[in-house]
């Protein structure tokens, strides 16, 4: 079976990016997956040097593609769902990072118990209608044909909420075609309005259980 992880890499402001990027990456050696994964790059609105190849060359079988930015990550999200073979993709934003090691047993484990739909490290409640349940895309996994289904092309910048939270996003299209969304944790998988009472879940306790850190985790 072969795993891609993704991870949003933008270009266009170095220093904060590079910031973040050093985050995720010094995470990762501290923190190692526990199993064994591709890796893909998404360039964001830039092209790829030789220093970024050096920076994120020690990560196994990585490859670096160009985007434009449209969409910000989400678009660089679709086009790594359209253009790398895999069999199941890890979606990481550019402020992701890795607070344990073996952070791809929870996320492989439950990928065997549950099937073919979407999972997330963390998820929203709803707010009112303008923000519906979802799935965050700040760490996220799916088969990535299924998020090909979901959108054909490559969203604007301003459509990248709709795809998260709005009446049409990811998530609600997941549920609409009768596939179960989940948040997974350290302990677990668990339903999508379930997603605040998580012990030390996102925005809840310690937050120890959550699988990847962020800005908001």
């Amino acid at each position: 079976m072969k795993v891609v992880v993704v991870y949003i890499y933008p270009l266009d402001g170095e220093g904060e990016h590079g910031v973040k990027a050093a985050r995720f990456l010094d995470s990762y050696r501290r923190n190692p997956p526990g199993m064994a994964h591709d890796t893909v790059i998404v360039c964001n609105g830039g092209k790829a040097d030789d220093k970024t190849g050096q920076r994120f060359s020690f990560l196994p079988n990585v490859q670096l593609i160009e985007h434009d930015d449209r969409g910000k990550d989400i678009g660089g999200y679709l086009v790594a769902a359209k253009t790398v073979e895999a069999d199941l993709m890890i979606f990481f934003g550019g402020n992701t990072w890795f607070s344990r090691p073996d952070w791809m047993v929870p996320v492989m484990r439950s990928y065997f118990r549950k099937g073919d739909t979407l999972y997330g490290a963390t998820a929203h409640p709803g707010e009112g209608n303008h923000i519906h349940p979802h799935i965050r895309t700040t760490g996220f996994w799916m088969r990535p044909k299924l998020l090909t289904e979901y959108c054909q092309t490559i969203i604007g910048n301003e459509l990248r909420y709709e795809f998260e939270h709005g009446q049409t996003c990811m998530t609600n299209w997941f549920k609409n075609h009768g596939m179960t969304p989940w948040v997974v944790s350290w302990t677990g998988e668990h339903h999508l309005h379930q997603c605040m009472d998580i012990p030390n879940g996102y925005r809840c306790g310690d937050g120890s259980n959550v699988l990847f850190g962020c800005n908001h985790a």
